[in-house]
């Protein structure tokens, strides 16, 4: 990856958010297919738990969305917006919709 060279830091770091930015189009990829499979299997098993997982992995597809506009922002020399409210909220929808089935199926 990165040699003993010294490298401009300002180069070091364009190759350190690029390789950032790979990992994370990776993880954005996997948790759109662990979702989709996910919500699949929930609605077939009939399983809150599961479709709770299935969610899930679409709020931190969300997260990672929001990373990489990040790190493209900071890579362009941008200033990054503000908007991680929207992944804390997301998960607090999540949260909501769990608990009110929880208690709907105790009830």
């Amino acid at each position: 990856m990165l040699s003993n060279h010294k490298i401009p830091a300002t180069e070091e770091r364009t190759l350190l958010l690029q390789h950032a930015l790979r990992l994370e189009y990776f993880t954005v990829g996997w948790n759109i297919i662990e979702g989709v499979i996910a919500i699949t299997a929930a609605v077939a098993a009939g399983s809150i738990a599961l479709l709770g997982f299935g969610i899930d992995s679409f709020i931190e597809t969300t997260s990672g969305l929001v990373l990489i506009w990040r790190l493209r922002a900071e890579n362009a020399r941008m200033p990054s917006p503000e908007i991680e409210r929207l992944v804390g909220g997301s998960l607090f929808v999540l949260a909501t919709y769990i608990a009110v089935d929880a208690i709907k199926a105790l009830l």
